[in-house]
């Protein structure tokens, strides 16, 4: 797996214990972060060109009535939509897979035959990709090639209903009610962040978030 970090400036970078021919199509070059080249075999697909940071939009509405002597209530709308956040992508992932019938599935090996890199490193090789290799087949020294991107959005939309009632001897009753809804294509605070299909990570994968 290849994990690419922002951590540090640099122009140029060698990875000696990369394979020679792996390491001639990577190239490296500073912006604002680390940006890795990865065009020669196609396997940039979501890559970003700068790391940005995550914000959060809020907004909210407040209205408060008076229903009798003693008795308020307050109306509450309170939204957030958070931009920007980050997670992993694979950006060497394997082509989509989309089932026209039921019971349709595609194996492992299948399915990394059509990862752009492995497609690169047989050609380079003069063999073909192997969906079921026996012991001892050439295969590529890696699949996954991961890095952070920044395409996560969630939305929070909250009513909040206050009644409250103002006794005699400073004695005051409050009951409240929240309903709330929170949408995202990505959870933000969950343990992995790693899309189901890594060609569709937007509008796909909008839904309930984890803790709706």
């Amino acid at each position: 797996m290849l994990v690419v970090h922002s951590i540090f400036s640099l122009t140029s970078i060698k990875f000696p214990s990369w394979p020679e021919d792996y390491v001639s199509v990577l190239s490296v070059r500073v912006d604002c972060c680390i940006a890795v080249g990865l065009s020669s075999f196609g396997a940039n697909a979501g890559y970003p060109d700068a790391m940005l940071n995550a914000y959060s939009e809020q907004y909210s509405a407040s209205l408060e009535q008076r229903l009798a002597p003693g008795w308020v209530m307050t109306l509450d709308y309170v939204g957030t939509h958070t931009l920007r956040i980050i997670r992993p992508l694979d950006v060497d992932g394997p082509s989509p897979f989309v089932r026209t019938a039921p019971g349709q599935s595609r194996s492992a090996g299948q399915a990394n035959c059509t990862r752009p890199y492995w497609i690169w490193w047989y050609q380079q090789k003069g063999i073909p990709c192997e969906t079921s290799p026996t012991a001892g087949y050439p295969q590529p020294p890696y699949s996954v090639i991961q890095t952070d991107v920044h395409d996560g959005y969630l939305h929070y939309n909250a009513l909040d209903l206050d009644i409250s009632h103002s006794f005699s001897h400073s004695f005051t009753m409050l009951a409240s009610y929240t309903w709330s809804k929170t949408l995202d294509n990505v959870d933000p605070d969950a343990t992995s962040q790693n899309p189901n299909d890594i060609n569709f990570t937007q509008h796909q994968e909008y839904g309930p978030a984890i803790y709706d």
